[in-house]
């Protein structure tokens, strides 16, 4: 292992330096500020050669540094300190080669944590107004890569006072919504989506507002489940209340059949399967969709209070039935919308209805115009349930942001 010592300006000047000279794989075992800048000590990654290091363990020795302690004991230390034992190990016959690599890559891990510390200490002092606006952002729940990316995106010369009615504003502007109400578009439309999230509400709030507005003569329900006899029976009762016929369909045959019979009607409403995004059973249903002949338009019912990354998986899992938009359920259900609305931006598809509520029709509305109440909802359950933020935790998240841009 390669020991070295850098002088810089600053923490993004010692590492343009340390990837120069040492290569990327290179390992920051400390860092301390000087009175012209800053001391970084790196060191060149173990490899196999250095592993497979004789029973005597030397290869695996330290030299001593006696460099300033903070809070009475610097990462290098630490880190020296592990490899010493694991060295004494090695040196008593114990050789368990795999439990030094566990130690080596903890000690990375610590390492790493303070790097990013460093790295978001250092954002503090050279842009304030950023870490102002990624806090506030974080509070809200926003993806932390798109909070870097609209916190960028406040002119640095913005009043602190402003910052944050600047970031909302870029925010918003994220957010696309429909231009239209689906049921004015009319054709036949389906919502797919996994378990739970609300379709076959969706399916009756649409179809109550379509009834009110044009009459039931020109309706007409389907249902593709084949799988839950409940939610089978639920449409069913839905369509007796508004007067509207239900139909069957368990193959694209049996669909295109149906819609064979039904191309008079203005709107046809396609209630499908609730599957998990794992179930292997969504690319039959995909299939279903597509029958010969017709065009089916497909929104993605989404669960606001689901938390961020099973969005992602939901969204992920869902492209193969080519969703137009989104219907954004359970609002009323949700403690924290920026996981929502996070996914939103990022799936780049626009919502299509608002659903807060189990009334029918009330509790569903057009996204169109409502983006200021979303971001209004955002803070407002932030200030009523949003934990404390722990500074380790930001430092952590977006001190590894800024090391992975300015490396």
């Amino acid at each position: 292992m390669h020991i070295k010592r850098f002088l810089a300006a600053d923490m993004r000047s010692a590492m343009r330096d340390i990837r120069a000279e040492l290569g990327a794989d290179a390992v920051i075992l400390s860092s301390q500020a000087m009175d012209n800048g800053i001391e970084v000590i790196a060191a060149m990654d173990y490899d196999d050669e250095l592993m497979g290091a004789g029973e005597d363990g030397s290869s695996l020795e330290l030299p001593v540094h006696t460099a300033a302690q903070t809070n009475g004991a610097s990462a290098y230390g630490r880190v020296a300190g592990a490899l010493n034992e694991a060295n004494v190990a090695t040196r008593a016959g114990d050789g368990n080669v795999a439990a030094l690599e566990n130690e080596i890559k903890d000690m990375r891990r610590l390492l790493e944590t303070q790097l990013a510390s460093l790295a978001w200490n250092d954002l503090g002092h050279a842009r304030p107004l950023k870490m102002r606006v990624l806090r506030q952002l974080s509070r809200i729940g926003i993806d932390p890569v798109l909070s870097e990316q609209i916190a960028d995106a406040v002119p640095p010369m913005t009043k602190p006072g402003d910052a944050w009615r600047v970031a909302i504003s870029q925010l918003a502007n994220r957010i696309s919504v429909t231009s239209s109400d689906a049921i004015e578009a009319a054709g036949v439309l389906a919502i797919v989506g996994p378990t739970g999230v609300g379709k076959t509400t969706t399916i009756a709030k649409i179809a109550a507002r379509f009834a009110l507005q044009h009459g039931v003569k020109s309706l007409a329900l389907v249902s593709t489940d084949t799988f839950r006899i409940g939610a089978r029976e639920q449409l069913l009762t839905f369509a007796r209340i508004l007067g509207v016929p239900m139909h069957v369909a368990e193959s694209a045959r049996d669909l295109r059949a149906v819609l064979d019979q039904l191309k008079r009607c203005k709107l046809v409403l396609i209630d499908t399967a609730g599957m998990s995004q794992r179930d292997i059973g969504l690319a039959q249903q995909f299939a279903t969709l597509r029958p010969e002949g017709h065009d089916v338009t497909t929104l993605l019912a989404l669960s606001a209070a689901t938390e961020r990354s099973a969005m992602r998986q939901v969204i992920d899992s869902f492209r193969p039935a080519a969703p137009r938009a989104l219907v954004l359920t359970k609002l009323d259900e949700a403690v924290s919308l920026g996981p929502a609305l996070s996914a939103v931006v990022q799936s780049e598809l626009p919502i299509a209805y608002l659903a807060d509520g189990q009334r029918v029709p009330e509790d569903l509305q057009p996204a169109r115009g409502q983006r200021p109440w979303l971001l209004r909802r955002a803070v407002e359950l932030a200030r009523e349930y949003a934990a404390p933020q722990r500074e380790d935790e930001l430092a952590l998240t977006f001190g590894e942001l800024e090391l992975a841009a300015n490396g």
